[in-house]
C-alpha cells in the first residue's frame, strides 16, 4: 500500500512538472505571437540619433561616480511616475549579463525598448484613462486559436484586476522583447599566443605618459596582436556585415594587470564611406575579420597598452544588421533586400587568453 501510494505520488509530481514545462512552452508561443501582432522592433532596433543623444547624456547624468557603469542606486535615482519597485524591476530586466550594474550599452538597448513599450501602451490605451481594458487590447490583438486573445491578455495582467496600467504593459514587453536572440554567434581565434614586451613600456614614467597625454597623434604604437574575429550567420535570413560598404573593426575588451589607457586625450575619430558592395553573410556561412592590433579602431580615443608580463584576456564586439536598404543600389544591383524592420545586432565574443612576456626574442 506504501508502495502504491508512493508511486502514485511521484506519477503526480512528474504529472504537474509536465504540465508546467507545457504551460511555459504555450506561453513563451504567445509571447511570440503578441510581439508579431504588435511589430515590434525590441531590443535590436536601431536607434535614432535623437535616442542615441538623449540615453548619452541621461547615463552620464546618472552615473555620479565616473565610473562608466551605472549601479542599481544610480539607476534609481531618475524620477519616475511608476515608482521605485517598477524601476527596480526594470533594472534587473535591463542588466543583460546580470552583473549587476549597466553598462551603456545595456543602458541604450534598455532607453529604446521602454520607448518602443511606452509607445505601444499609448496605441492600446484608446481613451487615455491610463488603464488598458480586455475590449481595447482586444481591438488591437487579435491571435488565432480559442480565447487566445483573453489568454494575452492575463499574460500582461500581473495584478489580475481586469485592467493593464502602463507598468503592467512596460514591465512585460521589456521584458518578452529581449526574448529574441541575435542570429549571429561570434568567436575569437589567437594566432599568435604569446606577445612581447618592450622594456620600455615598463617603466613609471611610461605609465605616466600615456595617462596624461591629449593628443593622439603622440602616442606610441599600440600592442600588436594576431586574432581572427569569426561572425557566422545562424539564422534564416542574411545579414550585412557593415551598413557604409566597407569593413569596420571590432571593438576589443581587454583586461589584465598592468593596463593603461590615456585618461585625457581631447577626443579623435571619424567615420569612413565606402563603394563597394555591403559584405554579407548568407545563413550558415561564416565571415573573418583579422585583428592585428589592441586597439583596431586606430583612429578612437580607446587606446590600450600593457605594461607588466602576464595574462590578459581579449573579447571582441561587433555590430551586423538587417533589412537595411541597398548601399548604392545603382552600383551593385544584387544586395538583399529588406525584408521587415532594420535591426541592429551587437554579437560579442567569449574572452580568450594571451601571455605577454619580457623574455620573448
Amino acid at each position: 500500500m506504501k508502495r502504491t501510494s508512493s508511486l502514485l505520488a511521484v506519477f503526480w509530481i512528474v504529472t504537474a512538472a509536465g504540465l508546467a514545462q507545457s504551460r511555459t512552452e504555450d506561453d513563451h508561443g504567445l509571447v511570440i505571437d503578441i510581439l508579431k501582432q504588435m511589430k515590434v522592433s525590441g531590443r535590436f532596433a536601431i536607434p535614432t540619433r535623437q535616442q542615441q543623444t538623449q540615453s548619452f547624456r541621461q547615463f552620464t547624468q546618472q552615473d555620479t561616480n565616473e565610473d562608466g557603469a551605472l549601479s542599481i542606486s544610480e539607476f534609481l535615482t531618475r524620477d519616475n511616475d511608476n515608482g521605485e519597485q517598477f524601476r527596480k524591476r526594470i533594472f534587473r530586466i535591463a542588466d543583460i549579463d546580470s552583473d549587476g550594474v549597466l553598462s551603456h550599452e545595456e543602458f541604450r538597448e534598455n532607453y529604446v525598448v521602454i520607448d518602443e513599450a511606452n509607445s505601444i501602451f499609448e496605441t492600446l490605451d484608446l481613451d487615455k484613462s491610463g488603464k488598458v481594458t480586455e475590449k481595447e487590447f482586444a481591438e488591437h490583438i487579435q491571435i488565432d486559436g480559442i480565447n487566445s486573445d483573453k489568454a494575452a491578455f492575463i499574460l500582461f495582467d500581473a495584478t489580475k484586476d481586469g485592467n493593464l496600467d502602463r507598468s503592467e504593459v512596460v514591465t512585460a514587453l521589456s521584458k518578452w522583447m529581449r526574448l529574441e536572440q541575435p542570429q549571429v554567434t561570434a568567436r575569437l581565434i589567437v594566432k599568435q599566443k604569446v606577445y612581447r614586451l618592450p622594456v620600455e613600456y615598463q617603466t613609471e614614467s611610461f605609465r605616466r605618459r600615456i595617462e596624461q597625454e591629449t593628443d593622439i597623434d603622440k602616442l606610441p604604437p599600440v600592442p600588436k596582436v594576431s586574432l581572427i574575429l569569426v561572425l557566422k550567420n545562424v539564422g534564416s535570413e542574411p545579414v550585412i556585415v557593415w551598413p557604409r560598404g566597407s569593413i569596420d573593426e571590432p571593438a576589443l575588451s581587454v583586461t589584465g594587470d598592468g593596463l593603461v589607457r590615456p585618461e585625457n586625450l581631447r577626443g579623435a575619430g571619424g567615420s569612413s564611406s565606402g563603394t563597394t558592395p555591403q559584405p554579407v553573410i548568407h545563413p550558415g556561412r561564416t565571415f573573418r575579420i583579422k585583428v592585428s592590433s589592441l586597439n583596431p579602431l586606430e583612429n578612437f580615443i580607446d587606446n590600450v597598452y600593457w605594461t607588466k608580463p602576464g595574462e590578459y584576456r581579449i573579447s571582441a564586439s561587433y555590430p551586423v544588421y538587417q533589412n537595411l536598404p541597398p548601399h548604392l543600389p545603382e552600383l551593385f544591383p544584387n544586395q538583399p533586400q529588406p525584408t521587415g524592420k532594420p535591426k541592429r545586432f551587437i554579437v560579442t565574443t567569449k574572452s580568450v587568453t594571451v601571455q605577454v612576456s619580457d623574455t620573448v626574442k
